[in-house]
């Protein structure tokens, strides 16, 4: 596995447990935690070259 494959496999499962974390909360928390995975989503794309 390279290193990008690592990183991305790892961004990926805290991106799964952020959108389980949203299930449950309310509000500014909420909201903060959609604007963290909105930022590992583009950390997924830097890392696998998917640049929108």
């Amino acid at each position: 596995m390279t290193d990008n494959e690592i990183i991305i496999d790892g961004l990926t499962s805290l991106k799964g447990e952020i959108d389980r974390a949203c299930r449950v909360l309310q509000g500014d928390d909420k909201a903060e935690l959609f604007a963290l995975r909105d930022r590992i989503d583009s950390l997924i794309k830097s890392h696998s070259g998917k640049e929108e």
